[in-house]
């Protein structure tokens, strides 16, 4: 019991150090925890490549989506325009949001070590951890109170919301991570943090 004791008090200590020098760092963490029991320990367990978070038919087309774009690149052709999909005249890709340029690119490069569909899962999982993560760099930058920024990130993260977006695959709805982003830059510009040249970059 003393040697448990002693176990406890510093785990309990370094915690206390980690939040105080790195609160993002440990707000982080304690977030992909929170995501991996909440959402992904069904999904990891059964294996990223053979199971999906998702029920809806959105979800079978975002995985499709990913790998025709790593097609299309691979292969020179044109990304908005498929064949493949309402032979032969074909159809229009262009009002598809997976080819904004952020998840373009990266998941063209990405799928060639993992499958679309353990891809899939990844961007779908990472959504409430970053929401939660910059929800709370915003609430921590202006409470400095790590338990309440932390608990108000977890709201906004891991809401009734985001879990019914989640199993619907709405992937355009789910991207919610940019609102306290761009809050958060403009605070840092109100309060002189950062100057008006590196908001307009970011």
């Amino acid at each position: 019991i003393w040697k448990i004791d002693n176990i406890m008090n510093n785990l309990l200590d370094k915690s206390i150090k980690i939040k105080n020098k790195h609160p993002f760092i440990l707000s982080l963490v304690l977030y992909v925890i929170a995501c991996y029991f909440i959402y992904g320990h069904y999904v990891i367990g059964l294996g990223l490549n053979k199971s999906t978070i998702g029920y809806s038919l959105i979800y079978n087309n975002f995985i499709w989506n990913i790998a025709w774009l790593n097609h299309s690149l691979s292969n020179f052709s044109n990304p908005f325009y498929t064949k493949y999909l309402w032979y032969k005249s074909g159809v229009s890709l262009s009002w598809n949001a997976l080819f904004l340029p952020a998840y373009g690119i990266i998941s063209s490069a990405v799928i060639k070590i993992v499958s679309p569909i353990a891809w899939a899962n990844i961007i779908y999982l990472l959504q409430p951890v970053l929401a939660s993560f910059f929800a709370f760099i915003l609430l921590f930058k202006v409470t400095k109170s790590f338990s309440g920024s932390f608990a108000g990130g977890f709201i906004y993260g891991f809401s009734s919301y985001m879990i019914e977006e989640l199993l619907q695959a709405n992937i355009g709805y789910m991207t919610i991570f940019i609102i306290p982003v761009v809050a958060l830059l403009c605070y840092l510009l109100f309060i002189k943090e950062i100057s008006n040249k590196k908001a307009y970059i970011l």
